[in-house]
């Protein structure tokens, strides 16, 4: 069987209809397009999100960490003996190793 012969009428019933077939394909393909990308950047919003909670989280976690070293009663005591040797040698500007503790911890 011959193919259809497309003239007159036909062909430019043929020839709309792919033009229009291929407007609707391209028209999609946009679509799609910026379909994904909205879709990523709520993706990413709702990721820079969490993940700043989690900073944060871990932020509070380790301040109060530090917070209970620094007043453990140890840590007083060094912190105690390290100010006594700052003010013992004052003029020296050396109050030797009794505070490298203190600054290791800073």
């Amino acid at each position: 069987m011959p193919p259809p012969d497309y003239t007159g009428f036909w062909k430019l019933l043929y020839d709309w209809q792919t033009i229009i077939a291929g407007g609707a394909a391209i028209i999609g393909g946009v679509a799609a397009y910026s379909a994904g990308r909205i879709q990523a950047r709520a993706t990413r919003e709702v990721g820079d999100r969490q993940i700043a909670a989690i900073k944060s989280a871990l932020q509070a976690e380790s301040i109060i960490k530090l917070m209970e070293k620094f007043d453990n009663g140890n840590f007083q005591e060094k912190r105690k003996r390290a100010a006594q040797a700052c003010l013992n040698h004052l003029e020296a500007k050396n109050p030797g190793v009794v505070i490298e503790d203190i600054l290791d911890f800073f």
